[in-house]
């Protein structure tokens, strides 16, 4: 697994109810070619989970979609939260820290970085079954492997020079390896499997705007 970016959490709060959620920043690089400088912004963002499974091999299987000879189930990935839009108030992150100013070249080989905030903290009461059965397959990887591996797709995405702008043909998808931690105390939450629809706390609040220090 690569080096990770930051811990995702979970863990009971005061009120005994589940609070699980990260706080880390995505490194993006940029290489403008041009002698101006050129504005980037995406329009949309989506969050998966790439499930790794009983082992490596399983997660190869997710990530290219293929069948697993150990047990011939298809591979697959699940969404993480909802669609980030610009409007979007509670995503794990916010589209305008995607809106990045490029500078012109300076060097042939110089490369921009820019740093957009993720942001999740979410709370789930113990009686909310729905809840837990979607945070389940995070929690499985978190017991197992201490890991997850989320991803961001970019979509959508335009850029502007002067009074020009074009929509780039092309999404982007960058990989977000994060340890996990998992307090003992929670394990006997998940022991009912639940209906889980595939994606993950589509139905919670991202309440991280209020919880700007729960990680740290």
């Amino acid at each position: 697994m690569p080096q990770t970016l930051g811990t995702w959490h979970m863990k009971l709060d005061a009120e005994e109810d589940l609070i699980t959620g990260a706080n880390f920043n995505i490194e993006v690089s940029f290489y403008n070619p041009a002698i101006y400088s050129v504005t980037f912004y995406p329009k949309k963002a989506v969050f998966y989970n790439y499930p790794i499974g009983s082992d490596v091999e399983c997660l190869k299987c997710n990530y290219t979609g293929r069948s697993s000879e150990q047990d011939g189930v298809k591979g697959d990935k699940y969404k993480l939260h909802r669609e980030v839009l610009r409007l979007t108030t509670d995503g794990l992150i916010s589209l305008r820290d995607f809106e990045v100013v490029v500078p012109r070249k300076t060097t042939q080989f110089g490369i921009f970085k820019a740093s957009v905030p993720f942001r999740a903290y979410f709370k789930i009461p113990r009686n909310n079954t729905a809840l837990l059965a979607e945070l389940k397959p995070l929690y499985l990887d978190c017991k197992k492997h201490k890991t997850l591996l989320l991803s961001i797709r970019i979509e959508d995405v335009h850029t502007r020079f002067g009074f020009i702008t074009r929509k780039v043909p092309s999404e982007y998808e960058l990989f977000l390896p994060l340890r996990c931690e998992v307090d003992a105390g929670i394990d006997n939450w998940f022991q009912d499997p639940g209906s889980f629809n595939g994606v993950i706390l589509g139905g919670a609040a991202n309440i991280a705007a209020n919880h700007n220090d729960a990680w740290a």
